[in-house]
């Protein structure tokens, strides 16, 4: 059971701020396939999972509406009008 509707964007955000997370727990360092929380504004809105690929610099594997699936660095994440709100791993 999810703790949110996924079509109601106040939903989701209302069930991060409460703690309904479901079975995951915040980390402060990422490891490979983590849960990225990125926000526009104050907001927590767009989701991605944290890669590490051998020999390159980490960053996010994400979809963006007409854009599709990128892999941003976190230092990029503002020219997206993103920023990274915290990690999160399956508990």
């Amino acid at each position: 059971m999810l703790p949110a509707d996924l079509d109601d964007p106040r939903g989701i955000r209302r069930a991060f701020k409460g703690g309904s997370n479901a079975g995951w727990a915040p980390v402060q360092t990422p490891a490979e396939f983590d849960a990225v929380l990125m926000a526009q504004g104050l907001h927590p809105c767009h989701i991605g999972v944290w890669a590490a690929p051998a020999g390159q610099e980490a960053g996010i594997v994400h979809s963006v509406e007409r854009m599709g699936a990128l892999f941003t660095p976190p230092s990029r994440l503002a020219q997206l009008g993103l920023s990274l709100t915290g990690y999160w791993r399956r508990a």
